[in-house]
């Protein structure tokens, strides 16, 4: 298979997955796995596309983030940093090791474990009183308890999505806004981690190798914006049910095929 190709499928996957929560990250090692990229670190590859979902968090959340940014100094942004130093300082200190969860063994046992979870908290979450159906109504302790559950995102194959979204409804977010905040705080995240990752990597990136990167966004940014449209839709109709019984067969099917 060709590298364009491989690019253009690898990018369909992390753009239609980036925001439903089933781990993006999990299903790219999974295609990997199936269609290698020539040439190019796969782990580089994987994080850096994810700035093409940034794109989309962008159009799709423009007046919120207008409004972070007029008030640079202000509770909302204190929740915000908030709901991602634990992962981005989590992030740095252990990046060696997480490195070594990249492979489908890891992926399929934190999509199943995360399944799990997403089963137990629809049967709580239902017996929640709402206490939040706006930004402007998220208090400290719920931002940091999002960003300590954001967290569970580094073991490759949970999610970030689904790990901001849970943390959002075991505070008492109504889906819509769990999935929205998800949104707002995966920005920081997946740009910090980009540009580490690129950081990292960069001087041993060549000419095709940069041209690969920059497609891959491109085209992730379009298919971004049908997933963040699909979430919203799905948790409004289906709430978690659909995700969790998808990851656990998926997470299971792994384990057979490969193990």
């Amino acid at each position: 298979m060709s590298n364009w190709l491989s690019i253009l499928l690898l990018s369909l996957v992390e753009g239609i997955t980036e925001f439903l929560p089933i781990s993006s990250t999990g299903h790219l090692i999974l295609m990997e796995s199936l269609i290698p990229l020539e040439n190019l670190h796969s782990q580089t590859f994987h994080i850096v596309i994810q700035l093409g979902a940034i794109g989309a968090i962008l159009v799709k959340e423009w007046p919120a983030f207008r409004s972070y940014l007029k008030n640079i100094v202000s509770k909302q942004n204190l929740h915000l940093l908030l709901a991602c130093l634990p992962i981005m300082c989590l992030g740095i200190l252990f990046n060696d090791f997480i490195l070594y969860l990249f492979n489908p063994l890891s992926v399929s046992l934190a999509l199943i474990t995360g399944g799990i979870l997403m089963l137990m908290l629809q049967h709580t979450h239902s017996k929640k009183e709402m206490c939040c159906d706006s930004l402007d109504q998220i208090t400290t302790k719920q931002a940091l308890i999002i960003g300590i559950a954001q967290s569970l995102a580094l073991w490759p194959g949970f999610s970030r999505s689904a790990a901001s979204i849970m943390g959002a409804l075991q505070c008492g977010f109504s889906y819509h806004w769990a999935a929205r905040y998800s949104f707002i705080v995966g920005f920081p995240v997946i740009v910090s981690a980009a540009l580490y990752a690129l950081s990292k990597q960069s001087h041993t990136l060549n000419l095709e190798q940069l041209t690969s990167l920059f497609l891959g966004v491109i085209l992730s940014f379009l298919f971004s914006l049908l997933s963040i449209y699909l979430v919203l839709k799905l948790l409004k109709h289906f709430k978690l049910l659909p995700f969790a019984w998808y990851r656990i067969i998926l997470g299971v099917g792994i384990l057979i095929l490969l193990y």
